[in-house]
């Protein structure tokens, strides 16, 4: 009986995901890197104080570097709490003032333990971004709405915590190794 519950779970989520493909794969309205054409596109949802989520950046960017042909598409999914919130509201605004610098602040602040606001400062000041112009996009209407979409189609989709990934229609939960990654890659090209 929990065997056959759990396939029929399987079964709506592979079905919610499949009516909401083009939002799940929207590599223009949310940061991406890779060809929009893209044969295999990975969805990636994260909250910068995941610490599942700082070990899979390290293999996000492996597989990103070793992969140019495929689409890899950002999710910020803040679900622990406030600070993450206020991350994720940093890593997006820089994406609206400058969308080619969005995956080095994604990774720079994935690759940190703790992130304080003299340092989101700091960082703001380093790619050349007026850190008080940031501030105001960070807690405008555009930042909000991509959260809140994110969430909205999270939640459609099955996805309840971070790390998560879409793999060409397939949600992966939590970490998943970089051979393994390779592999579900490998296999959809």
């Amino acid at each position: 009986m929990q065997q056959r519950n759990q396939e029929l779970h399987a079964q709506r989520i592979a079905l919610a995901i499949k009516q909401n493909l083009n939002q799940v794969e929207d590599g223009k309205s949310y940061p991406s890197i890779g060809p929009d054409d893209a044969k295999v596109k990975i969805v990636n949802f994260y909250d910068y104080k995941c610490g599942y989520c700082h070990d899979m950046a390290k293999i996000n960017q492996e597989i990103i570097h070793n992969n140019p042909d495929i689409q890899f598409i950002f999710r910020d999914f803040p679900i622990l709490g406030e600070a993450s919130e206020h991350l994720s509201r940093f890593a997006i605004a820089v994406y609206e003032v400058k969308p080619e610098l969005y995956t080095q602040v994604h990774f720079a602040l994935l690759g940190a333990k703790k992130v304080s606001n003299e340092q989101l400062k700091l960082l703001a000041e380093q790619i050349g971004i007026n850190y008080s112009e940031l501030t105001t996009v960070m807690a405008g209407e555009q930042v909000t709405k991509k959260l809140k979409a994110t969430r909205s189609l999270a939640e459609e989709i099955g996805v309840l915590g971070t790390p998560a990934m879409v793999i060409n229609g397939e949600l992966i939960k939590g970490g998943i190794s970089q051979e393994a990654l390779q592999a579900k890659i490998n296999q959809a090209k």
